[in-house]
């Protein structure tokens, strides 16, 4: 394979590599917790809901109950977030959140 060849496969590898990494969600910083779920765990919902292509856990009003799935590219595209099937799907129990007023306080019930 000639040397030009060879550098044209590397950039495209390259460029790929990196495309991958960039496209990777916010959900890939869930906790994994379910006695404290954050934006990761609730974006992760999104995309289960949605399609993983585009879609993000945003703080849209106040509260727990502030939390809407929106499309990244078009913000005016927010739907509603089903968290109790997160906690269903992954640990088998409801949501719930410790208090309404504050939008980190939701978590999976028994945990």
């Amino acid at each position: 394979m000639s040397l030009k060849k060879k550098l044209a496969s590397g950039l495209a590898v390259s460029a790929i590599a990196l495309g991958g990494l960039l496209a990777v969600p916010a959900a890939a910083y869930a906790t994994g917790n379910p006695g404290a779920l954050d934006r990761g765990d609730l974006t992760l919902q999104c995309q289960s809901q949605y399609g993983a292509s585009g879609w993000a856990a945003q703080l849209t009003g106040s509260g727990a109950y502030g939390w809407k799935c929106v499309y990244v590219s078009n913000y005016s595209d927010q739907r509603n977030i089903d968290i109790n099937a997160y906690c269903m799907n992954n640990w088998g129990v409801w949501a719930a959140t410790h208090n309404p007023s504050d939008p980190n306080s939701w978590y999976c019930q028994g945990y």
